[in-house]
């Protein structure tokens, strides 16, 4: 179709045409022949092809007669934008129309490689939801196409025509499968394919991405990345091709993406190519690229001794490779949660560990048998186990700052417009709708989110809502209620400005993994919180961040107090969970902020999110909350351990916390640190003894008969399944929790008029129906 674009558009503007031949259209120089034989000063193709052109001299020799070029037909990026600008001064202008929408749809001069810019004449877009709704302006949506050029549809091949095309409110629409959003020019924002998102080892990766972080790179002519399968594991590879006169180091390349992106996302495989390969119109072909020969080469460290054999020989049996060498990454040999496990058992019997000398999580922090064995012998043989540093932090100021922030009574203020992060989590949405339900509290309330696979952030807000709300509040959307989409751990944080100004910041953004491979975590509990920082600082807006009871830590008996309270940060505990280790940084951060800087700030530290008050709903994702996976354990193993049955766990109705956090939000800025969870623990045996109720027989065990049955179960496939929930919640037997207290946040919600609900036998009735109709047990 674009040859009717080359061909009439010159001729009806009185300008000359040449048809060039098959030569010309593939040999650069050939093409460079014609382009000075006839004065030719407008080029014409797609960005893979100008890039391949670019390594023949004389066609960069050519290049000087040139005054524009028209890319179209895939992605442009940035790297070629600023190379033909700079270099030779050329006006770039970026065409988008699929061949489906006859000729072109949009076109931009490429002032970046972002805008796809606005409709030509006659053509229109619209960016529609998963549910073939308009989204908001500034949200990002599939790009569909309407106007003369839109096809009839694709021949003999109607199940196709009738997945692409479509009549939309009287109007026939193309869906290009493309992803974009409307900027506040205008201007069509181009967020590449939603077929480009892909998932590697369970964590999400966005190929366009990658592809621009690699495109940066000096000498990089051209680049594509892809999931590959090599070894039966999939790896992330990534095939470049190098500009005319240009040399690219593979290893540099590589330290430049380790610096500029999450480590999961730098490819495991590299690969220089003479020429990237090209589909007869001149995209790049993936099919072929998916058939490149490529080969993941870890440099195999041999193991020397019988540990380092034996460890060896582990993770080559749970993952059926062959040959693991000391410095190979677990994870990135294609390990998973369920893996660790059996590692981790098949560890403890074959090295004879007993005790906590392996612990879950330290999988996940030394993911190689090297530093496997060094972290177990480590702490065997000196003891040293303090887990993360955070005794050399710089507490400057801390104590006073809390102790100046403690008073004896709390008084409330309006909160303002406020900017709710998280709120399509399970505490986040119920924040949501708390504020919704006290409308008099607060102004405005902008819920931050990101799209995610077809479902826009509106509709992903929307959909929470929907499920654990009773009420419709989609009558005040836009007045009381707004979605902007962003993301906390991106600098700018909002993908468009905020709709409206700030002047209270609740995040509830977190990930509550306990166990996570590579930077996720701290990405986006510390850095993230980071980015808010700055954020409140612009807006001079309050920020409350949502923590955890446990940054109180543990103790082997060293800690400076014996219990933990509103007025403490650091007082000598040890962390070894990297989740909580995330968080307690963030508090950091926080406290540095208000310290030095004059951040008005609160933290919120909770406890055990369970489900609600009002009807024992609990989250829809229930499999990542630590306490429902331990006691689906024990429902499962059919047996709990005496002294686990005997104690007590503290337990907090997710809607009662919601409500409790807001109250305190809204107290005067003389206020900052809050413990937020119930002063009576809930009994373990009422818990059991419900279960029971419901059917469920669990046998109460001597903690030795139990600890006989663990042993027992953790030799087959099912019993592991079983104890997944027991294996990930082990604790040193050196070390014990250090008490939190919460007094001080009782008297203030006591003082306000708020608190906590008993825990009833029919709400326990709920909880444990509503979890069983989940198909937790």
């Amino acid at each position: 179709d674009i040859s009717l674009f080359e061909i009439f558009v010159p001729l009806m503007n009185g300008l000359f045409v040449e048809l060039g031949n098959e030569k010309s259209m593939m040999d650069a120089g050939e093409l460079a022949a014609h382009i000075l034989c006839h004065g030719a000063d407008i080029l014409h193709c797609t960005p893979s092809r100008i890039t391949a052109y670019l390594a023949n001299e004389a066609f960069l020799k050519a290049l000087g007669n040139v005054k524009a070029v028209l890319a179209a037909g895939e992605v442009l990026p940035g790297s070629l934008v600023k190379r033909l600008e700079d270099t030779y001064k050329i006006r770039i202008y970026n065409g988008y129309g699929p061949t489906e929408t006859t000729i072109g749809a949009t076109i931009t001069e490429a002032g970046d490689a972002v805008s796809i810019g606005t409709p030509i004449a006659n053509m229109g877009v619209v960016l529609l939801n998963g549910d073939r709704n308009p989204v908001p302006f500034g949200a990002v949506g599939e790009i569909c196409i309407y106007g003369n050029g839109v096809g009839i549809g694709y021949k003999d091949r109607p199940e196709e025509t009738e997945t692409k095309y479509m009549n939309w409110r009287g109007i026939r629409l193309y869906r290009t499968g493309d992803l974009g959003y409307f900027s506040k020019e205008g201007r069509l924002m181009y967020c590449g394919r939603n077929d480009r998102q892909v998932k590697l080892r369970g964590l999400r990766i966005e190929l366009s991405e990658i592809e621009n972080v690699m495109g940066e790179f000096p000498g990089i002519a051209a680049c594509c990345c892809m999931i590959r399968k090599i070894e039966k594991s999939d790896h992330l590879a990534g095939f470049y091709t190098v500009s005319s006169k240009g040399t690219v180091d593979a290893e540099a390349l590589k330290s430049h993406m380790k610096e500029r992106l999450t480590s999961y996302m730098v490819p495991d495989v590299l690969k220089e190519l003479d020429a990237m390969p090209q589909t007869p119109n001149g995209k790049t072909d993936l099919k072929a690229l998916a058939t490149e020969p490529v080969e993941y080469v870890r440099v195999y460290k041999k193991p020397e001794t019988e540990r380092e054999k034996l460890v060896c020989s582990i993770f080559e049996e749970v993952l059926s490779i062959e040959q693991v060498g000391l410095d190979d990454n677990f994870f990135e040999l294609g390990g998973d949660s369920l893996n660790a496990v059996t590692v981790m058992l098949k560890m403890e019997e074959k090295l004879g560990l007993s005790g906590n000398q392996l612990e879950f999580g330290d999988l996940y922090q030394f993911p190689t048998p090297a530093l496997l064995l060094e972290r177990i012998y480590k702490k065997t043989d000196s003891g040293d186990d303090a887990g993360f540093d955070i005794e050399t932090l710089d507490y400057s100021g801390f104590n006073e700052y809390l102790a100046g922030h403690t008073k004896e009574k709390a008084s409330r203020r309006h909160l303002g417009n406020v900017l709710l992060t998280g709120a399509t989590g399970y505490l986040g949405i119920h924040i949501l709708v708390d504020l919704l339900r006290n409308p008099e509290s607060c102004g405005k309330i902008v819920c931050l989110s990101r799209p995610k696979k077809t479902l826009t952030a509106l509709k992903r807000v929307k959909s929470s809502l929907f499920y654990y709300a009773e009420e419709d509040f989609s009558e005040s959307y836009g007045e009381k209620w707004l979605v902007a989409e962003g993301d906390i751990t991106a600098p700018d944080i909002f993908v468009q400005r905020c709709p409206v100004p700030i002047d209270t910041i609740i995040n509830s953004a977190a990930n509550v993994s306990h166990f996570s491979y590579g930077d996720n975590l701290e990405k986006i509990n510390t850095e993230g919180v980071k980015n808010l920082i700055h954020f409140a600082e612009r807006e001079h807006a309050l920020l409350c961040q949502i923590s955890t009871i446990s940054v109180a830590g543990m103790t082997a008996g060293e800690a400076q107090k014996d219990s933990f309270s509103e007025t403490d940060f650091y007082i000598g505990q040890e962390i070894h969970n990297k989740y909580i280790y995330s968080k307690y940084m963030a508090e950091y951060e926080m406290l540095r902020a208000a310290v030095e800087d004059g951040l008005k700030i609160k933290i919120m530290r909770i406890g055990n999110l369970q489900g609600r008050i009002c009807d024992g709903e609990f989250q829809m994702n229930l499999h990542s909350n630590a306490f429902t996976r331990q006691f689906s354990s024990y429902i499962k193993v059919g047996a709990v351990p005496q002294s686990v049955y005997e104690g007590s766990v503290n337990f907090s109705p997710v809607d009662e916390t919601a409500h409790n956090i807001i109250v305190l939000t809204a107290t005067e800025e003389d206020t900052a640190v809050f413990h937020v969870y119930p002063p009576m623990e809930l009994k373990f045996a009422d818990l059991f003894q419900e279960a029971g109720r419901l059917g469920y027989s669990i046998n109460v065990l001597p903690d030795e008969k139990f600890f006989e049955l663990l042993q027992e179960r953790k030799r087959t496939e099912e019993g592991r399944e079983q104890l997944q929930g027991l294996m990930t919640n082990e604790l040193s037997k050196d070390r014990r929790d250090i008490p939190v207290l919460q007094k001080i946040t009782n008297r203030y919600l006591e003082n306000l008029g708020a608190g906590w609900s008993a825990i009833t036998e029919e709400y326990l009735s709920k909880y444990l129906s509503a979890l069983s109709g989940m198909d937790l047990f």
